[in-house]
């Protein structure tokens, strides 16, 4: 007597493969979509990157201008908190260009490194001009221009 082999699949099991069959699919497609969501946004991040390098590097430039003006306008002991000021906010600008990852490839970059150079060396000077007394600073500025 031989026995045959019942090959159906029982009600419910049949249930489950149909499921299965049509969620994969569903899956995938979504995976494919997710997937192209999160490159559109990598690449939205690359530019904000630049973006916001620039952004740095205009804002050096304003502070840099704003710290000239405060240094014609600082004639008094009164004017000194905000010539301070704009040197710490100009100084840690430039710290930003000689520390932060984002700017690494302007420190490798030869003319970006000696621009660094020189910053550093005006940064040094100005250092020396203006942490000194309200007295010292008032006469460093009557000599010569910061």
């Amino acid at each position: 007597m031989t026995k045959e082999t019942d090959w159906r699949f029982p009600l419910a099991s049949r249930w489950v493969l149909v499921a299965a069959l049509i969620v994969l699919p569903l899956l995938v497609v979504q995976s494919v979509r997710l997937g192209q969501q999160v490159l559109l946004r990598l690449e939205g991040l690359s530019t904000a990157a630049t973006d916001n390098m620039q952004w740095v590097m205009s804002q050096a430039e304003v502070e840099h201008l704003k710290l000239d003006a405060a240094a014609d306008a600082a004639r008094q002991a009164k004017d000194l908190p905000l010539l301070r000021r704009r040197f710490d906010i100009y100084y840690s600008r430039i710290a930003t260009f000689q520390e932060s990852p984002l700017f690494q490839e302007l420190r490798d970059n030869e003319a970006g490194s000696k621009l660094l150079s020189d910053l550093s060396a005006r940064l040094d000077r100005l250092a020396d001009l203006i942490d000194v007394s309200d007295e010292q600073l008032i006469e460093n500025i009557s000599q010569s221009p910061i």
